[in-house]
């Protein structure tokens, strides 16, 4: 009777990996020290391609590929030489704040990119943050108020694959540190998986 079960867990478990949509690997609380407790927790993680430095929810774009040569003069534009669509890193946190103390800034202090089992490669720099408003994501200020149910993103700095060998076939998380007033809190995604290069 176990075999099934197992084996739907892994289904689940394979997609959720390489879909980079993910349920939260549960929220951290911060006590701001002004009765207020704001509670984060990453909802979504992209891990993109070397290199990419575009920012996260723009279109993709094109990078040529590494072993085509440029077109020749005159060439009709587009012809020629290939290219694979560059997709910027990102995470998407979900905020709340619960209590009656003054609004306060929450921001990232720390992201760092881990294997499965916890080992640390390299820190990422976040930046850009924006939230989700009716007319899609918009700039956000940092500030969290009570009552607050904030869906945000952060850019990340693309991560150096080419350092960390054979990527595709492992599974990977980030742990971020938020700090919002005098209190931080640190809180990991669920694993993921790269997503194979789509030629263009």
């Amino acid at each position: 009777m176990r075999t099934p079960i197992v084996a739907f867990v892994s289904s689940v478990a394979l997609l959720v990996a390489c879909s980079g949509a993910l349920e939260s690997a549960g929220p951290g609380k911060i006590d701001t020290g002004s009765n207020l407790v704001v509670s984060a927790a990453v909802s979504g993680l992209t891990l993109g391609d070397e290199g990419c430095a575009a920012t996260a929810g723009a279109p993709a774009s094109r990078a040529p590929a590494a072993d085509c040569a440029e077109p020749a003069p005159g060439m009709a534009p587009g012809s020629g030489c290939g290219g694979w669509v560059c997709r910027p890193s990102s995470v998407q946190i979900a905020i709340t704040a619960e209590g009656t103390g003054a609004a306060t800034k929450i921001e990232v202090v720390r992201v760092t990119l881990l294997e499965s089992d916890d080992k640390e490669l390299q820190d990422l720099a976040a930046s850009s943050p924006r939230q989700w408003t009716e007319s899609g994501y918009a700039a956000f200020s940092g500030s969290v108020g009570a009552g607050a149910n904030l869906k945000t993103m952060w850019s990340l700095e693309a991560p150096t694959w080419s350092k960390h060998g054979a990527s595709y076939t492992k599974q990977y998380k980030v742990r971020i540190t938020l700090k919002a007033g005098s209190g931080t809190t640190t809180v990991d995604s669920e694993l993921v998986s790269r997503e194979a290069p789509v030629a263009t």
